[in-house]
């Protein structure tokens, strides 16, 4: 039987390569556990043997010893891995055998409230008044439904009209409402140290998520059936190309995420790229060889969708586009080719699927050039995902593989996203935010750059133009194309 719930406040942490990391349960039925590892340089392979192997809930250890690791799925942004514990258990429920039924009810409640008692009564009270309103706001819409719906249940395009006419009505006072609900909370979360966070976080998961997962965007990015949150069905949410909820209260929850400023800044970083690509190949002179683009960690594409609708100039592009998801690559892949029929536009597109790891491993691998032939790097939001020391590789790495005048195009989120905890709290989606300084940091030594942000503030900008000056920097890392595999 799985534990899982009854030890959702547990954390793991082992020692693996003279590191100690930690890791979330993902699921756990002894003798198999299977977690969740968000360093993207471990490097975990099948039977290795993870040592100082512990599992706690607070201050009650659940099991120390070693684990055997069975089966590893990396998918260049963390990995999930399922291993066997390889000592004896040490947190069965105690038995009634021998032992009195008041006694055992009393090590059951001590199980019980563990948590609660480490949970801050500011933090725990702003999760109560959140609660509180999304239980009156929903009778309130159910109510309404039911008054004004209900009789054309046997028509649904009429009833969806009326449910449509309802939602027009009262979303943005209700958005208004919404807002001011959650941000004590941003600013109590803030204050949850790392090692309490896990309890703190499953604590508003357990009163919250029976309201907030009703809708699509929180259901799916919490859920992550792709195993990463911004796939391309979150992407199509945030820029409002599908919403499938069915009722008007699931919809004001998902429009709270995706008309605001989140869902702003995303479609922003769209913009952004789609403009600056859109005026290169405008301003580009006319030249015997194709202007070429390589986009790593494209995901769905979308700005380079927008400029195959938008530029004939395309058809003199090579597009060399990077992912870690097949599927996801596969998907893209359709969508561009349904474009380039539509509009005529012929520009060349090859896809690789590479993850991180092995796109620093082949640059590590390969000596430098003098020249790289790339005239744009594009990398959407990557970083978000990635640490300094990976970060920096990669920049480094982007700015060898540019031509003599390329540039690189960089966004990563803003430490003032007025989500950030509802987000890793609620939702389990953690990004590596960077200020201007952090994202300055990361492009040290390198060509000159510029860095700006979006209107919400929450999605940074970086344009780095290569410099010549500083071609003698002794970096091991290639800028030659072939590290991609690109044919």
């Amino acid at each position: 039987m799985s534990k899982v719930g009854q030890y959702c406040f547990a954390n793991v942490r082992f020692n693996y390569a003279n590191k100690t990391l930690s890791a979330s349960i993902n699921h756990l039925a002894p003798p198999q556990i299977s977690f969740l590892v968000r360093d993207p340089g471990c490097q975990l392979t099948t039977h290795d043997i993870l040592t100082k192997f512990s599992i706690k809930q607070q201050d009650r250890e659940l099991y120390s010893g070693n684990a055997v690791v069975q089966h590893v799925f990396f998918n260049g942004l963390f990995t999930l891995v399922t291993a066997v514990l390889t000592e004896h258990w040490q947190a069965d429920c105690p038995k009634l055998t021998n032992v009195s039924v008041e006694n055992s009810l009393q090590g059951f409640l001590s199980i019980c409230d563990q948590p609660n008692k480490t949970i801050e009564s500011d933090y725990r009270l702003v999760v109560s008044h959140i609660k509180s309103f999304l239980q009156i706001l929903h009778a309130w819409v159910y109510e309404l439904e039911e008054t004004y719906c209900n009789d054309y249940q046997q028509h649904s395009d009429v009833k969806s009209t009326r449910q449509l006419n309802i939602l027009q009505l009262i979303n943005a006072s209700i958005q208004l409402k919404l807002i001011q609900a959650f941000q004590p909370f941003e600013r109590i979360a803030a204050n949850i140290s790392e090692e309490n966070l896990a309890v703190h976080a499953q604590f508003a998961r357990q009163e919250l998520h029976p309201m907030i997962l009703a809708a699509p965007f929180t259901y799916h990015t919490y859920t992550k059936p792709n195993g990463y949150a911004l796939d391309t069905e979150t992407m199509n949410m945030l820029t409002g190309k599908t919403c499938h909820s069915k009722t008007v209260f699931s919809t004001i929850i998902h429009n709270y995420f995706i008309e605001q400023t989140l869902g702003l800044a995303y479609k922003n970083r769209i913009t952004w790229f789609f403009e600056r690509l859109n005026s290169h190949l405008n301003t580009q002179q006319i030249t015997d060889r194709p202007f070429r683009i390589l986009c790593v960690g494209c995901g769905p594409a979308l700005e380079i969708q927008r400029l195959i609708k938008s530029n004939p100039a395309v058809s003199n592009c090579e597009f060399h586009l990077v992912d870690h998801d097949q599927t996801m690559l596969d998907n893209t892949k359709k969508e561009l080719a349904k474009l380039i029929g539509e509009t005529g536009h012929l520009p060349n597109i090859s896809f690789n699927c590479q993850s991180i790891l092995q796109l620093i491993k082949q640059a590590e691998e390969t000596d430098s050039q003098s020249c790289g032939e790339y005239d744009i790097i594009i990398c959407p939001n990557l970083l978000d995902y990635l640490s300094d020391q990976i970060g920096f590789a990669l920049i480094k790495l982007f700015y060898y593989w540019l031509s003599s005048s390329g540039k690189l195009l960089i966004a990563n989120t803003h430490p003032k996203n007025p989500y950030r905890y509802q987000m890793s709290h609620l939702l389990d989606w953690h990004l590596q935010y960077r200020d201007e300084a952090a994202f300055n940091a990361l492009c040290k030594d390198l060509g000159s750059i510029e860095i700006s942000h979006d209107e919400t503030g929450v999605m940074l900008f970086l344009e780095m133009k290569k410099d010549l000056k500083l071609e003698k920097i002794n970096v091991n890392l290639t800028k030659n194309r072939s590290a991609l595999n690109v044919v």
